[in-house]
């Protein structure tokens, strides 16, 4: 189970976006500049897992064109033309004393899953443990978003045409 634990873990933080787990950070630029498409190049932190946004301002409002890359020199990128980047991401918590409860009885469940036919020799039990992490999943996911504030949506011309006086007519 210790050889399984980190990889499950981690799977488990990069299927949601955990409020625990969302972190936000200004990436430094690099020095290396892109082979190609876009001007710029910024590292991912350590323990990145999953990108949820990414902005040139911090009011994480708008669109940027931007792509993820790993490459060999600099490990896992951001490349965009934009000169400053806000990033929201899951990033790696390793402390449990940080996860939810519910986070926990998911990662034990999933645990115990892919025990299953190694120590059960039993793909009927499998399956039952099987529905009871998606269960127990199900809530957790339920629970954590209900503690979460929804996002902010980018202002388009939905908002203007929402908020027109009717008398001046409709174009």
């Amino acid at each position: 189970m210790s050889d399984r634990f980190a990889e499950a873990r981690d799977d488990l933080l990069r299927c949601h976006p955990w409020n625990f787990a969302t972190q936000r950070a200004v990436l430094a630029q690099s020095s290396v500049t892109p082979t190609s498409g876009f001007d710029y190049q910024y590292p991912l932190p350590n323990g990145w897992l999953r990108t949820l946004g990414v902005w040139d301002n911090d009011a994480e409002a708008g669109t940027l064109a931007y792509r993820e890359e790993n490459n060999a020199t600099d490990g896992n990128v951001i490349v965009t033309n934009a000169s400053d980047v806000y990033l929201k991401y899951v990033a790696q918590i390793t402390d449990a004393n940080i996860m939810t409860a519910d986070f926990r009885e998911c990662l034990a469940r999933k645990l115990a899953v892919d025990a299953a036919i190694g120590i059960a020799n039993s793909n009927t039990m499998r399956q039952l443990m099987m529905v009871d992490f998606d269960d127990k999943m199900m809530q957790a996911k339920s629970t954590d978003s209900l503690g979460d504030r929804p996002g902010k949506l980018a202002r388009g011309t939905w908002v203007s045409r929402r908020f027109r006086d009717p008398m001046s007519g409709w174009s």
